[in-house]
């Protein structure tokens, strides 16, 4: 119960530290050093995972993010209230798990992720291609992720530490044209110099997740079983190619209701809202705006309105005679974020 209280501590605390609207023109940055801003977003991922044995010790997994955003308050008479405006994310993601110590102890490892990351056609003076705005822009990223779970079980509560670090590996900023041309754009991964070149940097970052799965209607994961999922998550940049005022990085607070759908197959929807804070620090004259300036001290409040499709044991899908009891996973999890 501790654990579970100092948990929602946290999450409140996150919310209440971050939730701001856009400064005033005439802000004091004196008074208040960072300028907050707040955007509106629609996140998305499919998640399938399985057991690669018979003692289910050794697990996969595969997601995919989708993920779209409205205009940023800062972007005068834009659409602050469409999350499907603007392309903002695609993630494709492969895991390998092992139990060390089944339920409590399981190390994960992503040998290597794609990611391909939007900027919005307003905000392209942020992101300057060449030293010039170009509009909408796009980057490509591939990340190489190990990572340690730690668990304890209280009845129905499932409460998880997760400790992840990211080898990131960003590509330079293009000028975004199609869908198609943009995969394929960008694929340039020597590192340059802060503040020089098109972005592309080799940088590291530390992910710390404290995480809070409490069953409602079942002392055990199964069919119709309706939960919540919440947690609180801390990144901090690091590596030498990462500016010493851009260590904090994000911090990402999470609140989902889960269901456990009545199917043959067992598949779960989680949907709720993301709230994120993204430290970017580098917006100066602000885009549509140029009478307004941030001196790069902008702070994103980001609220992500989230649905999450998750598929246990994937694998019994194909399975000709269809599945049997011991295909329900023995050590389930929360799907990684």
């Amino acid at each position: 119960m501790k654990k579970l209280i100092v948990t929602v501590a946290l999450s409140i605390a996150g919310l209440l530290c971050a939730y701001a609207q856009t400064p005033a023109p005439s802000q004091s940055f004196a008074d208040h050093p960072r300028a907050y801003t707040h955007r509106n977003s629609f996140w998305t991922e499919y998640n399938i995972n399985g057991s690669i044995d018979s003692l289910q010790r050794w697990q996969y997994q595969v997601d995919y993010q989708y993920r779209r955003m409205a205009d940023a308050s800062y972007i005068k008479d834009g659409d602050q209230g469409n999350i499907f405006k603007n392309p903002y994310q695609q993630v494709l993601r492969p895991w390998i798990h092992y139990w060390v110590i089944p339920k409590k102890l399981r190390f994960s490892l992503s040998p290597i992720g794609y990611w391909i990351t939007w900027t919005p056609p307003q905000e392209g003076s942020a992101y300057k291609i060449d030293g010039q705005d170009k509009g909408q822009a796009v980057f490509p990223e591939f990340r190489i992720c190990p990572q340690i779970t730690v668990n304890s079980q209280l009845g129905r509560l499932l409460f998880s530490n997760r400790y992840r670090y990211e080898f990131r590996y960003i590509g330079n900023r293009t000028q975004s044209t199609n869908f198609m041309d943009d995969l394929g754009d960008g694929f340039s991964f020597y590192p340059n110099a802060i503040g020089s070149g098109n972005g592309s940097s080799h940088q590291g970052r530390l992910r710390w997740q404290i995480r809070a799965q409490l069953l409602l209607n079942s002392s055990k994961m199964q069919k119709n079983t309706v939960y919540i999922n919440a947690w609180n998550e801390l990144f901090i940049g690091t590596g030498k190619h990462v500016d010493f005022n851009k260590m904090l990085n994000q911090n990402r607070t999470v609140a989902l209701f889960g269901w456990k759908l009545p199917t043959q197959y067992p598949i779960r929807i989680e949907a709720g809202i993301t709230y994120q804070v993204n430290y970017l620090y580098n917006i100066d004259v602000v885009p549509t705006q140029p009478d307004i300036s941030y001196n790069k001290r902008n702070v994103e409040a980001n609220t992500a309105y989230t649905i999450y499709v998750i598929f246990d044991e994937f694998h019994t899908l194909f399975k000709k005679n269809g599945r049997k009891p011991q295909d329900e996973p023995k050590f389930p999890h929360p799907a990684e974020r």
